[in-house]
């Protein structure tokens, strides 16, 4: 090999590791300004010991990049104080370029609820617009074989959740 041939291939080789550095940072930065939403809340249950409903959240990505939410945790509030931490271990596809749905199933005891809002208790049901609820996630997400951790605090009212389809 002529050391002409040399140069050509090492300049060849450094263009596509720097296109492909360029295009993985990119990506990257996309990735990282995800949006997260309350899609929706649907009610299973509710009795004095359980509370029980589906919480779908949203994903939006803007990426090029697929991957998988491998599990999920969340530690939620209401006004500011602590009721429930919720943990999620099943997977969810996040597809490039698209809003997914994740799907989280919490189960709450009113016990604990009560105990954390006093004698608030009727606001939650008379005045959902005056309750804020705190959810902080910690997502881990498998991409390309490598686990990235995502955290975010979202905030809204009970009565924006219930309003949401």
């Amino acid at each position: 090999m002529t050391p002409r041939t040399k140069k050509i291939l090492a300049l060849t080789g450094a263009l596509v590791l720097g296109t492909a550095v360029f295009f993985v940072v990119r990506q990257y930065r996309k990735l990282m300004q995800y949006r997260l939403g309350v899609k929706g809340l649907k009610i299973r249950n509710i009795s004095a010991t359980n509370v029980l409903f589906d919480l779908y959240l949203t994903f939006s990505n803007d990426s090029d990049i697929g991957f998988t939410i491998k599990n999920q945790y969340y530690e939620v509030y209401l006004n500011g104080k602590y009721i429930s931490k919720l943990t999620n271990a099943m997977p969810v596809a996040v597809n490039p370029k698209a809003t997914s749905t994740i799907p989280v199933v919490v189960n709450l005891n009113p016990a604990d609820i009560s105990k954390a809002v006093g004698k608030n208790w009727a606001s939650l049901l008379l005045q959902p617009s005056s309750v804020v609820m705190e959810i902080r996630m910690r997502l881990n997400v498998s991409l390309w074989g490598i686990g990235i951790p995502i955290k975010n605090i979202y905030k809204t009212t009970l009565a924006e959740m219930l309003k949401s389809k």
